[in-house]
C-alpha cells in the first residue's frame, strides 16, 4: 500500500504553508530515524518549497548504505509517492508542480514511460519543455522499451508535440515512431490528421503535412473526416493520385446516400482539379448527378451537419454551362440542407428603422492570400465609418499578417470563431445586433451557409464568393447588369441585387519583380504568347481543342500553361493533342509555379494574349490579367460563372475577345494574335480603363454597395 501524507499535514498542504510540511517532518524523522517513509515526505515538503537541492540531498541521505534489494523496494516506494503527488497537484491545478515532480520521478526512474508521458504533456502545455529534453530523455528509447503504454496518454502526448513545436523535425520523426509502437495506432489518427491539416494550411509546412497525412491514413483508414482532411492536403502538396485514391476509398466506404453523395462529390473535384482527368470527370458526374435525383427523392434525415452537402452540386458548374439545370438542383440541395437543420432560437434585439449607423456583418472563411480576400479587401477600406459599423467574422481560418491589416485595423470589430460551431457563431452574430449579413464565400464553404442558415440577421446577402449557395435565409445576391442574363432572377430563390455598374472593384492588386522572361522559357522576342492561367478545375478537352487551333493559324505563337493542376500530366495530355490539332507540341510551354501572388500578376507580363476557361470563366485571374493590360479572348456562357470575364471586359469597355461562340472564340484568338494594331489598340484601351472604369474604383463601388444596404434595410421595413 502506498504510504500518504500524514493527515495532521493536510491543512497545511491545501494551504500551500510548504514551510509548516517540512517542520513536522523535521521533527518526525527526528523522533523516528528509521522510518524511511518520513524522509520521502520530507524531500518531497522541500520540493513544493522548490527547493529541489535539499529535496535530493534528504533523499540521498536517507538510502545511503542500504542493500541492493532494500534500495530497489524503497525507490519503488519514493516513485509511488512522487506519481500520487504530482496526480494530486493536477487536481489542485498546480502543473508546475506537478511537472517539477514529475521531473524527479524521472530522475529516480528514467525508464518510467508512463512518468515520461505525462512529464512531456505537462512541460509542454506550460512552456517548460526544450527540444533538447527529447534526446536527454532517451524519449524513443524508452517508449520502445516499455512493456505496455497507455494508448490514450501517447495519444494525448503526440497532440501536445504536433501542437505546440511548430512540426520541429526531431518531434514528427518521433511521432512516427510513436505510431510503430504505439499499442492501439488507430487512436492517434485523429491527432495526426488535424494537425496535418494544420502544418499545411496554417503553418506552411508541406512536406510535414504529407508525412503527417500518410501516417493518419495509415493507422484510422476507415475514419471519413480524417481521410477528407487528408485528401485536400494530398491535392494543395501536388499529390493528386494519392488524393484520387482516398477518394475512391470514400466512396468504398459510404454506405448511405448522403455519404455517396459527399465521396463523390470529392472524388470528382480531385479529378477535376488535377485538369487531365476528362473522360473520368464525365463519368463520375454522371453518377453524382444520379446520387443526387435519389437523393432528393428519397429526403432522407440527416443526423449530423447536414451542410456538408452544400457543396455536392458544386462542381457540375465546371463542366457544364445550364444555369437552369445548375441552379435548381443548387437550390433543392440548399433547401435539404435547409430542413435537416439542427432548431436554435435566436433572440435578436429591437431594431429602429432609421437606425444609424448602420451595422453591416461580414462572414467568410477567406479572408487571407484567397480571391475572397484580394477582391473584398477593399470594400472594408472604404465604407464610410459614420454611416456604417461594420463587423468581421472569420469562421475557421488564422488571422495572417494581411488579414489584421486588411480586415481587422479597418473595422469596427473583427470576431473569430473556430469553424465547428456554426450554432455558436450564429448566436453571436444575432447577440451583436448585426442589420446585414454578408457571407462572402457563398457555397464555397459549408460552415459559412450554415451559420447564415440560422438567419443571425434581419437581412442577408450573398456576394463575391461564387455563385449563389440558395440557401432559403438568403435575401439578395449580389450581381450586375452583364454577369447574369436579364432572364436569371426565375433560377434564383435569393432576389438578385444588380448594382449599376460591377459587382466587385478594386483599387489595384500588389505586383513584384517578374521571375519569368521569354529568354527563360526559349520564345523568340518576335513571337506571340498566348497565355492560359486557371486552375486545373477549369481545364477541359473542348476548350484546349479551341485554343490549339487558335495557335495553329498563327504562325510564329506560342502557349504558355499555368496555374495550380497536375502539370506533367497535363503536359502529356496536351503534347498529345497538340499533336492531333496539328500543333508542334514544341510551341506549348509549362513554368512552374511562382512563390507568392505578387509574382505571379509580374509574370503575366510574359504573354500577348491570355486565352479565357469556360464554362467557368476566371474571376480573380481575370481581374488581374486585365490589369496587367493583356488583351483577353473569352467565351461568354449563361450562368454566373461563364459570365465573370464578360462582366469584366464590359466594364473596362472593351468588346474585342467577348465571343459568343467557339467560332467567334476562334476567330478573336486568331485576330489579336495577327493584327498587332489591333492588340495594342485594346492595350491602350485597358491602360486608359485603370483612370475611368468604374472596375478599378473600389471607392464607387462601396457607395453603390452602401446604397444597395439602405435600400435593402428599407424594404424590410416595408415588407414587414
Amino acid at each position: 500500500m502506498t504510504p500518504t501524507w500524514d493527515p495532521r499535514v493536510e491543512p497545511d498542504l491545501l494551504a500551500e504553508r510548504y514551510d509548516r510540511v517540512v517542520a513536522f517532518y523535521e521533527r518526525a524523522c527526528e523522533a523516528d530515524p528509521e522510518e524511511l517513509t518520513n524522509y520521502w515526505y520530507l524531500g518531497l515538503a522541500y520540493l513544493l518549497q522548490q527547493d529541489e537541492e535539499t529535496a535530493q540531498t534528504t533523499w540521498m541521505a536517507a538510502t545511503f548504505g542500504l542493500p541492493a534489494e532494500a534500495l530497489d523496494h524503497q525507490s519503488a516506494v519514493l516513485s509511488q509517492i512522487l506519481t500520487r503527488e504530482a496526480d494530486r497537484l493536477l487536481e489542485r491545478q498546480r502543473p508546475k508542480l506537478a511537472w517539477l515532480v514529475r521531473a524527479h520521478l524521472r530522475e529516480l526512474n528514467p525508464g518510467d514511460a508512463t512518468n515520461l508521458l505525462h512529464l512531456l504533456c505537462l512541460g509542454l502545455q506550460n512552456q517548460l519543455f526544450a527540444m533538447d529534453q527529447l534526446g536527454d530523455w532517451r524519449v524513443e528509447e524508452v517508449l520502445r522499451a516499455a512493456e505496455a503504454l497507455d494508448s490514450q496518454l501517447l495519444k494525448a502526448m503526440v497532440w501536445e508535440l504536433l501542437g505546440r513545436t511548430e512540426f520541429h523535425p526531431e518531434v514528427v520523426h518521433l511521432v512516427g515512431k510513436c505510431v510503430e509502437i504505439a499499442p492501439e495506432p488507430q487512436v492517434l489518427g485523429e491527432a495526426l490528421g488535424n494537425w496535418a491539416t494544420v502544418a499545411y494550411y496554417l503553418k506552411g509546412k508541406p512536406l510535414e503535412a504529407v508525412y503527417l497525412g500518410k501516417l493518419a491514413v495509415q493507422v484510422d483508414p476507415t475514419n471519413r473526416d480524417t481521410l477528407r482532411n487528408i485528401g485536400f492536403v494530398f491535392i494543395k502538396a501536388g499529390l493528386f493520385q494519392d488524393a484520387i485514391d482516398l477518394a475512391r476509398r470514400l466512396c468504398n466506404q459510404a454506405d448511405t446516400l448522403d455519404l455517396q453523395a459527399l465521396s463523390h462529390s470529392m472524388l470528382l473535384q480531385f479529378h477535376l482539379m488535377s485538369g487531365n482527368h476528362w473522360p473520368e470527370v464525365l463519368e463520375i458526374s454522371h453518377q453524382q448527378a444520379g446520387i443526387l435525383r435519389e437523393l432528393l427523392a428519397t429526403r432522407p434525415e440527416i443526423p449530423e451537419r447536414a451542410f456538408s452537402l452544400i457543396m455536392t452540386p458544386l462542381m457540375f458548374t465546371y463542366i457544364r454551362d445550364d444555369l437552369a439545370g445548375n441552379r435548381a438542383l443548387q437550390n433543392q440541395i440548399a433547401q435539404l440542407c435547409q430542413d435537416n437543420l439542427p432548431p436554435l432560437s435566436l433572440v435578436h434585439s429591437p431594431r429602429t428603422r432609421d437606425r444609424r449607423p448602420l451595422r453591416v456583418g461580414y462572414l467568410a472563411n477567406s479572408l487571407r492570400p484567397h480571391p475572397v480576400g484580394w477582391l473584398s479587401r477593399w470594400l472594408l477600406q472604404h465604407h464610410n465609418r459614420e454611416e456604417f459599423e461594420i463587423h468581421v467574422y472569420f469562421y475557421g481560418q488564422e488571422v495572417t499578417d494581411m488579414t489584421r491589416r486588411w480586415f481587422v485595423e479597418p473595422v469596427h470589430r473583427a470576431g473569430l470563431f473556430s469553424g465547428n460551431d456554426a450554432r455558436q457563431a450564429a448566436q453571436k452574430i444575432a447577440e451583436d445586433e448585426i442589420d446585414i449579413l454578408v457571407d462572402l464565400d457563398t457555397a464555397m464553404h459549408t460552415g459559412v451557409c450554415e451559420v447564415m442558415a440560422y438567419r443571425p440577421a434581419p437581412v442577408q446577402v450573398t456576394w463575391l464568393g461564387g455563385d449563389a449557395s440558395g440557401v432559403p435565409t438568403i435575401d439578395y445576391y449580389i450581381a450586375d447588369p452583364y454577369v447574369l442574363p436579364e432572364h436569371a432572377q426565375e433560377h434564383y430563390r435569393e432576389t438578385l441585387w444588380r448594382l449599376p455598374s460591377t459587382y466587385v472593384a478594386v483599387d489595384g492588386f500588389e505586383i513584384s519583380v517578374p521571375t519569368l522572361t521569354r529568354q527563360s522559357l526559349d520564345i523568340p522576342a518576335d513571337a506571340v504568347v498566348y497565355l492560359t492561367a486557371q486552375t486545373g478545375h477549369k481545364r477541359n478537352p473542348p476548350m484546349t481543342r479551341l485554343q490549339l487551333a487558335i495557335l495553329r493559324q498563327v504562325p510564329n505563337s506560342y502557349f504558355v500553361v499555368r496555374g495550380y493542376s497536375d502539370i506533367e500530366g497535363i503536359k502529356a495530355e496536351l503534347e498529345v493533342m497538340a499533336t492531333a490539332e496539328g500543333v508542334d507540341p514544341s510551341r506549348l510551354r509549362f513554368p512552374s509555379m511562382d512563390p507568392d501572388e505578387a509574382t505571379h500578376r509580374a509574370n503575366l507580363g510574359v504573354a500577348d494574349i491570355a486565352l479565357d476557361s469556360y464554362p467557368y470563366s476566371g474571376a480573380s485571374g481575370t481581374l488581374e490579367v486585365l490589369w496587367m493590360g493583356i488583351p483577353l479572348v473569352t467565351k461568354v456562357g449563361e450562368q454566373f460563372v461563364a459570365r465573370n470575364s464578360y462582366s469584366f471586359l464590359a466594364n473596362v469597355g472593351v468588346t474585342e475577345g467577348i465571343a459568343w461562340s467557339d467560332e467567334e472564340y476562334v476567330d478573336w484568338g486568331v485576330r489579336l494574335g495577327k493584327d498587332l494594331a489591333l492588340r495594342q489598340q485594346v492595350v491602350w484601351k485597358l491602360r486608359q480603363a485603370r483612370h475611368r472604369s468604374p472596375l478599378w474604383n473600389a471607392r464607387q463601388f462601396t457607395r453603390d454597395m452602401e446604397a444597395a444596404y439602405r435600400q435593402m434595410w428599407e424594404h424590410r421595413w416595408e415588407n414587414l
